[in-house]
C-alpha cells in the first residue's frame, strides 16, 4: 500500500486538501500497517491496491476528529447535530473482508 493513495482517499473522504490530508502521513503509514498485519498470507495487494487505500483510508478517518467539524444545538428535548457522520467501525473491514485473516487468529512459527 502506498501512503501517497491512502491519503489521497482519506483527503476525499474528509475533503481535505491534499496540503491537510499531507499532514496525516504517519497515520496512513499506522493505518497500512495495521492492515497488512490483518491480511491473509498470499493475498495479492497490487490486484487490490486501490481497495486497500481506501480501506486503510476509512480505518484512519475512524480515529480521525478534526476540530470545528461538528456544530450541535439542544433545546429541550430536541437536539440537532451537524458536520460528517459517524463511519460504522466496521466500513474497511467491509471493503477487503475477504483479504483478511479471521478476528482472533494467530499464526506461530515453530
Amino acid at each position: 500500500m502506498k501512503v501517497e493513495a491512502i491519503l489521497e482517499e482519506f483527503g476525499k473522504l474528509c475533503a481535505l486538501t491534499s496540503e491537510q490530508a499531507q499532514q496525516y502521513a504517519s497515520l496512513a503509514e499506522a493505518a497500512a500497517g495495521a492492515i497488512r498485519s490483518r491480511l491473509r498470507p498470499g493475498a495479492d495487494c497490487g490486484e487490490n491496491s486501490g481497495r486497500l487505500a481506501l480501506a486503510a483510508a476509512y480505518w484512519m478517518r475512524e480515529r480521525y476528529e478534526p476540530s470545528g467539524s461538528q456544530s450541535s444545538v439542544r433545546l429541550g428535548e430536541l437536539s440537532v447535530s451537524a458536520g460528517r457522520s459517524e463511519p460504522s467501525p466496521d466500513e474497511w473491514r467491509l471493503l477487503i473482508g475477504e483479504l483478511l485473516l479471521p478476528e482472533g487468529a494467530q499464526f506461530f512459527c515453530v
